[in-house]
């Protein structure tokens, strides 16, 4: 697990220390977790404030303190920078909050991410995640792709089942969960329901009035807005499944443009009346003719779709095991700010509860937090397709959901392969110096100020950058390992005192980043 660029590796002590230390870490992580719930114990900068009430709405009331900042900006960003931090000093919450639930998404980065697709009409399944990759690097404001990724998980669809044909429509999902991850969530669901990517995932476009497919009317229920058997049969299933008929993929032969040219085939789903069935459907106790849009306003007027919807979030953003009475209070909050996000959010991320000393217990990061929030805080962003790989590989890629239930949380993160693979990204973001190079990127943004570039100074500005909280004798082996220089000798590596110097660019280029390598891999870089 050291790190090994090949120029500069930690000393053999140094590596037994950290992976003893490691080992510790890891059994006290899992040990806090408690099997799923992915709660790990009290983070560092935990406010103490017994006095706010760990189920209520209510605003916190007063500004916010250093520790609870840092902890809004966990939950809500992939890091924390030191420039998100200034702008939420410098607003204030209330104001950060009017931007961050409503600033409009940069044309620029649009247009550097789409030029990623080499033709939007087939696109290549890695350019699809690097796409939104793109996006949850460079934004400025990372609460919407935090969002979006939110109701990815949710509505988990996977592009493991289109084609070349047909491949453009996970470029369509991604937009829409983009564009309305603020907004509606009726006008979401409805959305969803005929969206072409899910049409496809859960065999929408082969469900017809003659052969109702019950797959999507089951899950639509089950996982994306009611819980297991909670307020529906199986007739309402059939009965649903009737409801949400008409639609079917049709093919047709374009010109095609580029290399390959010549003409090509073309998918896109379209809605035929004659597919559907418009009968009386009785569900709820109703009887009417309803159709799709009509089971999903059914569905929020008859049954508690809040509070489902509320405990998602909450666990998402909150704790593991958020209170019946928070989970009902926000679901409340669903029904009466119309069904829409953004006022949603605000009370909850200005509440009593969202600060409470329970909310701040840390979360384990899942990878792609892990990774694009390492990403986003250091600067060292690696190649698109190095961050999509090491996804894959780490199990949390964009548009490849494992199945229609979504990703694991918590706990199911931390195997011991899953450790080393973070290990191994980390590395491969600090020896990306070619691309980085080309784009400008390097290491002098790691440093503090220059009134604070003593060798424990640089330490502890790293500490707070990646918000870690280290044994003292891990911080002292950091300080150690920025003071001497290795040389191999024989078998081994021999240490020469040699006081780091942030003006000497192979000290930055060899020593820090290699330090930021080993200090990723700390057992308090893995929680939130």
């Amino acid at each position: 697990m050291s790190p090994g660029n090949g120029r500069r590796t930690l000393s053999e002590s140094g590596v037994m220390r950290m992976r003893s230390y490691w080992a510790t870490g890891l059994l006290i992580l899992l040990a806090a977790c408690g099997g799923d719930k992915g709660d790990a114990g009290p983070h560092k900068d935990a406010a103490q404030a017994p006095s706010l009430r760990e189920s209520s709405l209510a605003p916190i009331g007063r500004p916010l303190r250093m520790a609870e900042k840092r902890h809004f900006l966990r939950r809500t960003h992939w890091g924390v920078t030191p420039e998100d931090l200034a702008e939420l000093d410098k607003l204030g919450l209330d104001a950060y909050l009017d931007w961050m639930l409503s600033a409009k998404a940069p044309q620029g980065i649009e247009d550097r991410a789409a030029r990623l697709i080499v033709d939007p009409r087939w696109p290549r399944p890695e350019e699809l995640s690097a796409y939104w990759l793109a996006w949850m690097v460079r934004t400025p404001n990372p609460f919407r792709e935090v969002l979006a990724f939110f109701w990815h998980d949710h509505f988990a669809v996977s592009q493991v089942v289109l084609g070349e044909r047909n491949r453009h429509y996970m470029l369509e999902h991604v937009r829409l969960l983009r564009r309305e991850a603020l907004g509606n969530v009726k006008k979401l669901f409805k959305a969803v329901a005929r969206d072409p990517a899910m049409l496809v995932f859960l065999d929408g476009i082969r469900s017809t009035k003659d052969a109702p497919n019950e797959n999507f009317a089951r899950e639509f229920w089950e996982l994306f807005s009611l819980g297991v058997d909670r307020g529906y049969t199986q007739k309402e299933i059939e009965e649903a499944a009737r409801a949400f008929t008409g639609y079917k993929e049709v093919v047709e032969e374009v010109e095609a443009k580029g290399a390959k040219g010549g003409r090509r085939a073309l998918a896109r789903v379209v809605y035929d009346p004659a597919l559907h069935d418009g009968g009386l459907k009785e569900i709820f106790g109703k009887k009417a003719a309803f159709d799709s849009d009509g089971v999903v306003e059914l569905t929020f007027a008859e049954r508690d779709v809040g509070s489902f919807l509320a405990a998602k979030l909450l666990r998402r953003f909150v704790r593991s095991d958020p209170p019946q009475a928070l989970v009902k209070a926000l679901g409340r909050a669903f029904v009466e700010e119309g069904w829409e996000m953004r006022p949603v959010l605000r009370r909850l991320f200005r509440s009593e509860a969202f600060y409470s000393e329970a909310a701040q217990r840390p979360l384990l990061k899942s990878p792609i937090e892990y990774a694009v929030g390492f990403v986003r805080s250091t600067g060292l962003e690696p190649p698109l397709l190095v961050l999509d790989g090491a996804l894959e590989v780490l199990g949390e890629r964009p548009t490849f959901p494992p199945s229609v239930k979504g990703w694991p949380r918590g706990r199911a993160w931390l195997s011991p392969q899953a450790v080393l693979e973070r290990g191994k990204f980390v590395n491969a973001c600090a020896t990306a110096r070619a691309s980085q190079r080309d784009r400008g990127i390097g290491v002098t943004n790691l440093l503090p100020s220059r009134r604070a570039r003593s060798v424990p100074g640089i330490v502890d500005h790293l500490i707070e950058l990646l918000e870690l909280s280290p044994q003292p004798a891990v911080r002292a082996e950091w300080v150690h390992f920025l003071s001497v220089s290795l040389q191999p000798k024989g078998v081994g590596i021999q240490e020469t005192p040699d006081p780091f110097d942030w003006a000497d660019p192979r000290h930055l280029d060899e020593r820090l980043r290699n330090l930021v390598v080993w200090m990723a891999q700390d057992p308090s870089y893995f929680i939130k």
